[in-house]
Formats: structure tokens, C-alpha cells, sequence
């Protein structure tokens, strides 16, 4: 396979990813957050597992883990 040319970058690209990564990672687990603490919201409200996985689209398990993350922080 002929050797293709690539143009030249210099250490703004990669900080660039990196960077957006790091963006992205915590925005991830902002959302995450958010989406367990109203999982737990809906239990501490007095809905049932089978009410909440109706509604939300979730399995008892996850809503057993942000229960369960929640107990632990």
C-alpha cells in the first residue's frame, strides 16, 4: 500500500480531544447523577419499582443500583 501523505498538526488537535473528552466524561456523569437522584426521587415519593419501569423505561436493577449508589455516597 503506497504511503499516503497526512498534513502536519501540531499539539492543539490532540489537546483539543483530550480536552473534549474530559468535557464530555463530566457531563456524563452529571447526567448520570441527575438521572439516579430522580430515580430515587420517584421511590422516596412513594412509587413502585414496577410504576417507575413503566414510566421511565428502566429495569428494577437500575433502579436497585441508584437506590443503592445513593445509600452508599
Amino acid at each position: 500500500m503506497p504511503f499516503r501523505h497526512r498534513p502536519e498538526y501540531d499539539e492543539t488537535v490532540p489537546a483539543r480531544l483530550r480536552a473534549a473528552r474530559e468535557a464530555y466524561d463530566s457531563g456524563l456523569a452529571d447526567v448520570r447523577r441527575a438521572w439516579s437522584d430522580a430515580l430515587v426521587a420517584a421511590v422516596e415519593a412513594g412509587m413502585s419499582y414496577d410504576e417507575i419501569s413503566a414510566e421511565a423505561g428502566v429495569s428494577a436493577s437500575t433502579i436497585r443500583a441508584a437506590v443503592k449508589e445513593r445509600s452508599d455516597g
